[in-house]
């Protein structure tokens, strides 16, 4: 009675009234003995019930790869499913393909060494982690963890991200555009040829990537395009908090962008895939070009916003975003230079003045 080694692989056998029972522990040898106490008891608990013919739900064994085709197959709806897929790939191939209960404190850690030894900023690493974290809470929803410990809960710490992101000077959105313009003019791919337009869409509207690449003609009504609702806020939405359609005000440019567009398929911009990750290169290409080191897409939507809440006010910045709550359209706007400081200060220098003048 005990435990013995086979292949490389650990098996357990017992004896209960003369009755033997081997069974596999599916742990490999070397490789997960911190495993053997938990799985010890499971099969124990599993023969006494077989051996007494005592009710219990035998719990089946799953890997990685084969619950990530039932997690993305729940979660077919999110715009960001393809990205998922990716990264749960990445997973996989750092880990290998292991059973869920064979994933721990090592595992977790190695995982974080992968992501980092990648040059994956500690940002990504967090979203990658977000994703497993959420990855194995419907793993243990299903029944597949024992004990109902999320491994990724208990030994990730997350990273504290630094948020850089800033709004462009007049000087800088005229480099981006000068960049952008280059690499549409000698393109080489589809998505270059429809760079420029792209980017200066981001400017004009302030609309997130993915709405942009999602927007269809039929969305479009009277200069407004009406957009299903981000994934992102569901959650509000279903507690009644947020609208059923977001729309995006597109200005006279905007539409001008739009009008120059092909009309082959339903989509405003004719691109070969809709994953915002198709960007990347020349995202990067415009940071060498530029020196702009923090510029991304989304360093569009924050220029927008703040050059909004300059020229009219921070409500009607919040109005264009598509913000529920203010504060969010103060986090995406911010003091352009120092121009904007310096006429605040001679405003201010200039009331002064007019009240010294009255009270002489």
């Amino acid at each position: 009675m005990g435990l013995y080694q086979r292949g490389g692989w650990y098996y357990y056998r017992c004896v209960i009234d003369k009755k033997k029972y081997h069974k596999a522990l599916k742990l490999r040898v070397g490789k997960h003995e911190r495993l053997l106490s938990a799985r010890i008891d499971q099969v124990e608990e599993e023969i006494r019930a077989e051996h007494f013919g005592i009710p219990h739900r035998k719990r089946r064994f799953i890997s990685l790869k084969e619950y990530k085709k039932k997690y993305l197959r729940q979660k077919a709806d999110k715009k960001t499913s393809d990205l998922d897929s990716q990264r749960l790939d990445f997973i996989i191939k750092a880990l290998g393909n292991l059973d869920l209960d064979q994933i721990g404190r090592r595992e977790i850690k190695k995982l974080e060494a992968c992501l980092l030894e990648e040059n994956r900023g500690k940002t990504t690493v967090n979203r990658y982690m977000a994703l497993l974290r959420n990855f194995f809470n419907l793993a243990i929803e299903d029944g597949h963890v024992p004990n109902r410990v999320n491994p990724v809960k208990k030994y990730f710490t997350p990273w504290r991200e630094r948020r850089t992101r800033r709004a462009l000077t007049a000087e800088e959105i005229a480099d981006v555009l000068h960049s952008a313009k280059g690499i549409s003019e000698r393109p080489r791919s589809v998505l270059q040829r429809t760079f420029y337009d792209l980017v200066l869409f981001g400017l004009a509207t302030g609309a997130r990537l993915s709405q942009i690449l999602h927007l269809r003609h039929e969305h479009i009504r009277e200069g407004i395009a009406w957009l299903p609702p981000e994934t992102k806020g569901s959650k509000s939405r279903d507690r009644g908090g947020g609208p059923e359609k977001i729309p995006i005000y597109l200005s006279p440019l905007a539409q001008e962008v739009i009008r120059r567009q092909p009309t082959e398929t339903g989509y405003v911009f004719s691109l070969p895939s809709r994953h915002t990750g198709i960007m990347t290169c020349s995202i990067e290409r415009v940071r060498k070009e530029t020196g702009l080191e923090g510029f991304d897409f989304h360093t569009l939507r924050h220029t927008f916003s703040s050059w909004v809440a300059q020229n009219a006010d921070l409500p009607t910045a919040k109005n264009l975003l598509g913000h529920s709550q203010i504060r969010t359209t103060e986090r995406y706007s911010h003091p352009i230079g120092h121009e904007s400081s310096l006429r605040a200060v001679a405003n201010i220098g200039n009331l002064i003045r007019e009240k010294e003048t009255e009270s002489k």
